[in-house]
């Protein structure tokens, strides 16, 4: 997976609701309006990414495959199926049960733009001014 898609992928696990708003419903993400405000700025920073990114790359759980491609590997794996916690286990199958299955065929172009006009959508409803 590319930096980039990275960075658009997290924008579903980041804000749920407000970008599947029906489908989170049933992994029990709600609509809240700490949710809209953060994703009103919806720019990434990609410094926080970089670190996180090369964080997870010195512990061993992710692998740079290529110049652009980051893999998880087995010890990452297994770190993540040690945290056990409601929140988290939503979050895993709302990621596997929706997200990947809905943007793995979409260009990064047209998740952008979905993300945008998500963002456009809140400015307009007057949620975040």
């Amino acid at each position: 997976m590319t930096e980039y898609k990275i960075t658009l992928y997290d924008y579903f696990l980041k804000f749920p609701y407000t970008m599947m708003e029906k489908a989170a419903e049933k992994y029990g993400f709600e609509e809240n309006i700490d949710e809209y405000y953060s994703f009103f700025h919806w720019q990434p920073d990609l410094v926080k990414y970089r670190q996180a990114l090369n964080y997870l790359i010195a512990k061993g759980f992710v692998v740079k495959n290529d110049e652009i491609c980051y893999q998880i590997t087995e010890l990452g794996i297994e770190a993540l199926q040690k945290i056990n916690n409601d929140y988290l286990n939503n979050l895993d199958a709302f990621c596997s049960e929706c997200v990947i299955p809905n943007l793995y065929k979409l260009s990064d172009k047209k998740i952008g733009d979905d993300i945008q006009l998500k963002a456009n959508i809140i400015t307009l409803r007057g949620l975040v001014k």
